[in-house]
């Protein structure tokens, strides 16, 4: 194993939640168990857990089942699974704490309904009890942390008994691999001897297979073929490709026209050709009418530029100019033919799908079109805890996903 590789496979895990952020949804369910079974003391997964704890703990839960029972009956490297297990549970402890922060005067875990379902409690008040039978002392410390936070009692216990028991029975079965099924029995054992459960009739046969996760399966069957190496390039993505490189090199040709262009350094060259190409295609891409590419490429040209005015000041007097010249040149006639439906030359904003929640998950917006036009005068309305404000907080920040600078 490549310690470096893992680090850095790591590091990179635990920066995509924070850098994706809601987009990162579709993706907690496949990257998640991986995370959880690479951890080695490292901050791997928290940074997942902190955004989407209380957001969606449903999407969590299969990974720490899963990695609890994987850790348990692996028989290689035990001190390493030792600590995917303490860890994984300290992270069951911050998920439960995440979703206690919106508990009402006299709720616990099983009771606190405003960000998750009851299923998903009970799932994880489950996996803490049940690790608190686990073989090593500190994972039982963290487990009975977990259980208690959560409210665990003998009342809760009571309360949940036969939630506790269909599980603890399935797990004893060896639904989950053969480390998992003797904590349950242990956990069952606890359960009977207070009364909750009773004593199972016949003894299960013990199982030796370790628990495997399911094989991820791709977001979509062409993802599915790139990864195994299978994809073919269709006419469609192939006439895209040519139609992309007759217009990088439509802006090489333009730039290098031009006297001003060729007093530049080296590097600024390169890079404004790069940001030439790119808003370009990109607004090809999303059908933006020509005037409004135009606009985004003069004011990414203008941020470029901004650490060396004196520098570029000839350069700079001609880009109003030469970039509307630039993009009627390489667009042709889609300059003038091409609109996005709600564009025109007045929008200043528009954005599509727009999702917006609040707080621990409220949900305010979703499959939402905001647009805004010059010259016009918007009001919001709706009635207490809409989210009059924290729409207009996310617009003033520019936090909306999609939402130009």
């Amino acid at each position: 194993e490549n310690l470096t590789v893992r680090r850095g496979f790591l590091e990179l895990m635990d920066t995509m939640p924070q850098a994706m952020k809601m987009d990162f949804v579709p993706y907690i369910e496949r990257l998640f168990p991986a995370m959880l079974m690479g951890i080695n003391g490292e901050k791997a997964a928290q940074a997942l857990v902190g955004r989407f704890g209380d957001l969606c703990p449903d999407l969590l839960m299969a990974a720490f089942e899963g990695s609890y029972a994987k850790a348990l009956g692996s028989t290689k490297d035990w001190k390493k699974m030792q600590v995917v297990r303490e860890k994984s549970m300290q992270l069951l402890l911050k998920t439960a704490e995440k979703i206690l922060e919106h508990k009402k005067f006299g709720q616990d875990l099983l009771t606190c309904d405003e960000c998750s379902n009851k299923a998903t409690r009970l799932r994880v008040l489950i996996l803490a009890f049940v690790a608190r039978n686990d073989p090593d002392a500190a994972v039982k410390r963290v487990a009975s942390n977990v259980w208690k936070t959560s409210g665990g009692s003998p009342k809760m216990q009571k309360t949940i008994a036969q939630e506790l028991a269909q599980s603890i029975m399935k797990w004893r079965a060896g639904s989950m691999g053969a480390g998992l099924q003797k904590v349950a029995k242990d956990a069952l054992s606890e359960l009977v001897k207070a009364g909750d459960a009773e004593e199972p009739s016949e003894d299960v046969e013990a199982v030796s297979s370790e628990f495997c996760f399911d094989t991820a399966k791709s977001l979509n069957e062409e993802a599915a073929k790139i990864a195994a190496g299978e994809f073919s390039v269709s006419q469609a993505d192939e006439a895209d490709t040519k139609e992309d490189c007759q217009m990088v090199k439509k802006v090489e040709s333009f730039w290098g026209k031009h006297a001003s262009f060729g007093t530049l350094l080296g590097e600024l060259k390169s890079h404004i050709l790069s940001v030439s190409e790119s808003v370009i295609r990109e607004g090809h891409k999303k059908k933006l009418p020509g005037p409004k590419v135009v606009e985004e490429l003069q004011s990414a040209l203008g941020q470029i530029c901004q650490c060396c005015k004196e520098q570029v000041e000839d350069f700079l007097k001609a880009v109003p100019e030469n970039v509307e010249a630039l993009c009627r040149d390489v667009l042709g006639d889609d300059f003038d033919g091409q609109h996005q439906e709600g564009y025109d030359k007045d929008t200043l904003l528009r954005v599509e799908n727009m999702l917006l929640m609040y707080g621990a998950g409220k949900l305010l917006l979703k499959d939402t079109v905001l647009e805004m036009k010059a010259n016009r005068r918007y009001g919001v309305v709706g009635h207490n805890g809409a989210g009059k404000t924290t729409l207009m907080k996310e617009i003033v920040a520019g936090r909306i996903v999609g939402m130009p600078t």
